[in-house]
């Protein structure tokens, strides 16, 4: 049973964070125990409902025959020919289950991945591996980012987890790198030139803002409540959310990059929401209930229209224009599967229905390649570029 559960925490986890192994323990005591309760440490006063992630997962193990039903309501399925686009990667790398979070897509055919104290680059097309960097002896990587030409990740002392971590940053157009010994970074998601970042200091947890020419830091966001998801950053704009737990919401503060500044505030209609997601001017976001029944909501950014798409039981989710990706139970598991949006409702594309192993984590990037990870024998990965095909 224990070990069910681990599998269905790591495919439940939302791809914007990172737990650690001791971490993941903790949860899946919580979810063993029910009544047990730890004295939390600085993560879980920002996501103390991360367990509700795990038992999310395994109500949509549950809940099977409901994607059935979906696909049998869905009627006609729709052809697109995306299936061309579809291949496999196996990265030359020992079975390793912590890869599923720890590999990057860097949009311009390189893999970025994570393995025991160093960080790699591989070549889909030349099927190149090279090490792009290493931590001494003692010393942990905790999170890793990379978009273009900046990859950034932490490092943590093993013998002093909890005080000690510092955040590198490597420009790879010209191998200059930048440490900063004494920054507690968390989450750390780039885009264009600038790192969003989460650090906990006298004030409490709160969200940061660091050009990556300049090293010039900006105070975004001030966390009162913390949240079930981190913060989602794209286009120059970054959307953090904060739990109202009297209210039973979510608020949503979306903040201006570029200009430095608070542009709006949303309100989401539950204080559960996971995976905050940032895509062509839309924020999505995955609700849950006291009964941890899934909702997946998006709010337009320039009106704050709010819509509730109509999409079955599903543990983990990502979306690019007109493209969302869902973890949904199948035959007692649960594997990815890819829809087109029809105004509020999901259309269950083929592309997918020939992998013939399940499929977990489902992530794009910014330029319209869907990512997910294999559970077959082999450090496989699957990449569909949606982005060319409209």
């Amino acid at each position: 049973m224990r070990e069910d559960l681990k599998r269905q925490l790591d495919r439940s986890v939302p791809e914007d964070v990172t737990l650690s192994d001791a971490k993941k323990r903790q949860i899946l005591k919580a979810a063993q125990e029910r009544n047990g309760e730890r004295k939390p440490s600085r993560v879980p006063k920002l996501l103390p409902a991360l367990a509700g992630v795990a038992v999310i997962g395994l109500a949509g193990i549950l809940g099977s025959p409901y994607v059935s039903d979906w696909q049998e309501q869905g009627g006609a399925v729709k052809e697109k020919n995306l299936e061309e686009s579809l291949q496999k990667v196996v990265l030359p790398v020992n079975d390793n289950p912590e890869l599923i979070n720890a590999v990057f897509h860097n949009d311009n055919g390189v893999l970025v991945y994570q393995e025991d104290r160093k960080i790699y680059s591989y070549d889909v097309e030349t099927k190149e591996e090279a090490v792009l960097t290493e931590v001494p002896e003692g010393t942990l990587i905790r999170d890793v980012a990379v978009e273009g030409e900046w990859l950034v990740w932490t490092e943590v002392l093993e013998a002093d987890m909890e005080n000690s971590s510092g955040l590198n940053v490597y420009n790879l157009s010209n191998d200059e790198r930048v440490s900063i010994s004494d920054l507690n970074a968390m989450s750390p998601i780039i885009d264009g030139d600038h790192l969003s970042f989460l650090t906990f200091g006298s004030g409490g947890a709160s969200y940061q803002l660091l050009d990556l020419k300049t090293m010039e830091e900006t105070a975004v966001y001030q966390s009162t409540e913390g949240a079930d998801s981190m913060q989602a950053f794209n286009d120059g704009i970054i959307v953090i959310p904060d739990r109202r737990e009297e209210q039973n919401v979510t608020k949503l503060t979306v903040f201006d990059a570029n200009e430095k500044e608070i542009i709006n505030e949303f309100e989401l209609p539950s204080k559960t929401a996971m995976n905050i997601h940032l895509d062509d001017n839309k924020i999505y976001a995955h609700l849950a209930d006291e009964n941890f029944v899934s909702k997946l909501v998006l709010i337009e950014l320039e009106t704050g229209e709010m819509t509730e798409l109509d999409a079955p039981e599903f543990s983990a989710f990502s979306a690019h224009g007109k493209y969302v990706a869902l973890s949904v139970p199948e035959a007692g598991a649960e594997t990815v599967k890819l829809f087109e949006m029809d105004g509020s409702s999901l259309v269950m594309l083929p592309t997918l229905d020939n992998v013939e192993e399940r499929l977990v984590k489902p992530r794009f990037t910014d330029g319209g390649t869907l990512v997910v990870n294999s559970e077959g024998g082999d450090a496989g990965l699957y990449l569909l570029d949606v982005g060319t095909t409209d």
